[in-house]
């Protein structure tokens, strides 16, 4: 195992090749144990150490895991943290603590666990950040290793229907339609596709939506290449896109390792494993 000290003596790009794949997290023992939603770890050495909680994604305000998460977090007693999937964060984060300092820390278990990361953080006086990689630049990425754009634009959606699927009781295609708008404006700027064509995409989507079926495009967006599982184009763009994430999340957390001795990192519980 790589201390701190050393791991910060080290080129980003000396490291990692050191990142689980895909293909290797499907072999780890955390996959196959249905008894474990998180994997938590921490680093120390010297004065600098970097608490990682891999987290199970949740809504639920009764879910123990935000107690787990609140406990390792003081525990931690972070200089920074960091979050996973708001990007919006990292350029508003005057408006950000306004309007966190406003609601309760229960309120903010609706929003998930980085929600309720974030209120933590908030409320302690502490900086943080959302290490995701621009969604320009990943778009194009992927679109230089030859995916269609039409299935570029399927995984981006699915990911977002997946998601209202996961935080909804009673699902409506008014309300998936009404969830899934914002992403698919966001994605217009960063792609800077022709609209026509995303016009076209949105259509097909909506009038295909499957609302009954909770794990239909959870399957569509899984990156783990499960045995006995034919992948389609959008689980190929989903593992391309996470081990973007995946390089790009930890050269910010090495960069923050410079700055700060402590970290608390909330991702979910693969990019865990997988940049352990």
């Amino acid at each position: 195992a790589l201390s701190i000290r050393k791991l910060l003596r080290m080129k980003s790009t000396e490291l990692e090749h050191l990142i689980l794949s895909n293909e290797g997290y499907k072999n780890h023992p955390f996959a196959h144990d249905p008894d474990q939603r998180t994997y938590v770890y921490t680093l120390k050495t010297g004065k600098k150490s970097l608490t990682y909680f891999g987290s199970t994604h949740t809504n639920d305000p009764r879910d123990i895991m935000f107690r787990d998460l609140h406990g390792e977090f003081v525990q931690a007693k972070p200089d920074i943290v960091y979050v996973e999937g708001y990007t919006y964060v990292n350029q508003n984060k005057d408006k950000v603590i306004r309007e966190e300092k406003v609601k309760s820390l229960e309120e903010t278990k609706l929003d998930g666990e980085g929600h309720f990361t974030l209120k933590l953080a908030v409320d302690a006086g502490i900086a943080f950040e959302s290490p995701e990689p621009p969604a320009d630049e990943e778009i194009a990425y992927i679109l230089n290793k030859g995916f269609s754009k039409k299935d570029i634009f399927s995984f981006y959606v699915f990911r977002m229907i997946d998601q209202y699927l996961r935080t909804q009781e009673n699902p409506t295609i008014e309300k998936c339609k009404e969830y899934i708008m914002p992403t698919i404006t966001r994605f217009k700027k960063d792609s800077g596709w022709n609209e026509k064509d995303i016009h076209n995409f949105t259509h097909e989507i909506i009038d295909g939506l499957k609302l009954d079926d909770p794990k239909f495009y959870r399957k569509l967006v899984d990156p783990i290449p499960w045995d006995n599982r034919v992948l389609q184009p959008t689980n190929e763009i989903s593992s391309l896109s996470s081990n973007f994430r995946d390089i790009y999340i930890f050269r910010r957390i090495k960069e923050g390792l410079k700055k700060h001795n402590s970290l608390f990192v909330v991702y979910g519980s693969a990019h865990a494993v997988k940049h352990e």
